[in-house]
């Protein structure tokens, strides 16, 4: 949900300590899944419980600060994509009112030419973050995809990330990145603003824009924020660990090295932590054996789990409440 007070209004949460924070919301609610301060002043939350939910949803005030609350649009919903020859008669209208989870239909439509013509596949929207699998009605047994949307880029700096209508940056061509003039009278050669190969920046083939379609797959599949999504594409391997009692890692990497083979091979300490197996013996890409040091695979993915949340803030804003 999003908490938050009139515009024009000054944000008082800015003020209030991380301390007051926490013991305020433990007071109304208990323990949150997560609690982060968002960049804008509001609060992202995670509730564990509906009941958590229901009492930030009665919320009028926090700290003695009057707020707002209302849930949290896209953190609460999942799209998905069906598609079937079935469908080429089916109507917006009838798809919604078959199946009570879906809130909005929209039909796909390709150009040829001068006209639009309807093809047999739907984007839905979900009034639930974890998007369905399968949706049955009658004979139909449609399988549903997850809607990956293409990357959101400003029409006016051509950066990622960031509409239009919110850019405080200085507009530029698309075409060149100079700002002194529109794509329609461009006569330079093309230069990317993002990646400065030698493509327009609408370009599909630019290593951004397929970074950021990245981001979007990451964002849907695990349904958390373009900014999360970032972050983790962008995290630099986990190192490994050391096995609770084996050998220090001083201890091991000043240990005398075994090699089956006879000529003799070197490498310096920092090449062994680069390196994970899953193995007790492991063989490191340098040809060294090493039983003492444990190497670990990174982690896996988290399973993607269901939470009651919200954006509080001058805004509170809502995750997953359903």
């Amino acid at each position: 949900m999003v908490c938050y007070v009139p515009e024009g209004t000054p944000n008082p949460l800015n003020k209030l300590s991380p301390f007051t924070v926490q013991k305020t919301f433990q007071g109304i609610c208990g323990e949150l899944k997560s609690l982060k301060r968002l960049a804008n002043g509001s609060f992202l939350l995670e509730c564990e419980t509906a009941k958590q939910s229901t009492s930030f949803q009665a919320l009028t005030t926090f700290a003695n600060i009057p707020v707002k609350i209302s849930p949290h649009q896209r953190l609460n919903s999942s799209k998905g994509v069906i598609r079937s020859p079935d469908l080429r008669n089916a109507t917006e209208k009838e798809i919604v009112e078959a199946f009570p989870l879906v809130t909005e239909a929209r039909r796909i439509t390709i150009t040829k030419g001068s006209s639009k013509i309807p093809t047999n596949t739907f984007i839905l929207d979900f009034a639930t973050p974890i998007l369905p699998t399968v949706l049955t009605f009658g004979y139909l047994r449609l399988h549903v995809e997850p809607f990956i949307p293409n990357p959101l880029r400003c029409f006016k700096c051509q950066k990622y990330g960031q509409h239009q209508s919110n850019c405080r940056r200085s507009a530029c061509c698309v075409n060149c990145g100079q700002s002194d003039h529109t794509k329609d009278v461009c006569t330079s050669s093309p230069r990317c603003v993002n990646c400065k190969g030698d493509h327009a920046a609408s370009d599909r083939n630019c290593p951004q824009w397929k970074f950021e379609k990245e981001v979007q797959e990451v964002r849907t599949k695990k349904n958390i924020t373009s900014v999360e999504a970032r972050k983790l594409l962008r995290s630099p391997t986990t190192p490994p660990e050391i096995t609770p009692g084996s050998s220090s890692y001083a201890a091991v990497v000043s240990s005398p090295i075994s090699n089956s083979s006879t000529t003799k091979s070197t490498c310096s300490t920092s090449t062994q932590t680069d390196i994970f197996c899953c193995l007790p013996m492991c063989h490191f890409t340098t040809g060294i054996h090493c039983s003492t040091l444990a190497c670990f695979c990174p982690p896996s993915s988290h399973t993607n789990t269901s939470f009651h949340s919200f954006i509080i803030a001058f805004t509170f804003s809502d995750r997953y409440v359903h």
